[in-house]
């Protein structure tokens, strides 16, 4: 229920977006998405898939557990925070091949988007480190409630009638802060 109640809720908040924007500007919105959780899906290097699989061979004493644990947070720590410079130099990059809306990637949307980023790498962390350990449904739990209060303040933004690129700007504040 949990998991499909949180799909839900990005369902009606992207298509209450396709709504409420611009062509442009939802192009902005759907690709700095896309582009974010692209480059979170390469860093995660099989360890969505891996670590539930190998927590437990590794769990047979605390120290051995540790360590395992220990290394999937220093390996993803490392290779998100190796991957900041690359991201926030090549988003300007994508978007001028990409998309139309270049003119609207300024310098404070590609520090929001890198700090989405950021925010989703750990989160995705929390999660391996969750699910590896058969805690699936309180994380779950959790996080649906969290994009249910981000979910519900984004669709009241997009009813108020802001202009467009600063709606952008807050659903991404939005995002970081329930990332965080």
């Amino acid at each position: 229920f949990a998991y499909g109640a949180y799909k839900l809720c990005y369902l009606v908040l992207s298509y209450t977006l396709y709504v409420t924007l611009d062509q442009q500007a939802f192009t902005l919105w759907a690709s700095l998405m896309s582009y974010i959780f692209f480059w979170v899906l390469m860093l995660d290097c099989g360890f969505r898939k891996s670590a539930p699989r190998f927590c437990p061979d590794f769990s047979f004493d605390k120290k051995t557990h540790r360590r395992f644990v220990g290394f999937l947070c220093i390996t993803q720590s490392a290779l998100l925070a190796g991957a900041i410079p690359l991201f926030s130099w090549s988003l300007p990059y994508f978007f001028k091949q990409v998309s139309p809306a270049t003119e609207q990637l300024d310098y404070g949307l590609v520090v929001l988007a890198t700090l989405l980023f950021f925010a989703q790498g750990c989160l995705a962390l929390m999660r391996i480190i969750y699910h590896a350990h058969f805690w699936n449904k309180q994380f779950n739990s959790l996080a649906t409630v969290v994009v249910a209060v981000e979910c519900i303040v984004s669709l009241l933004l997009c009813l108020a009638a802001i202009d467009q690129v600063l709606l952008i700007r807050t659903l991404l504040i939005i995002n970081v802060t329930g990332a965080l």
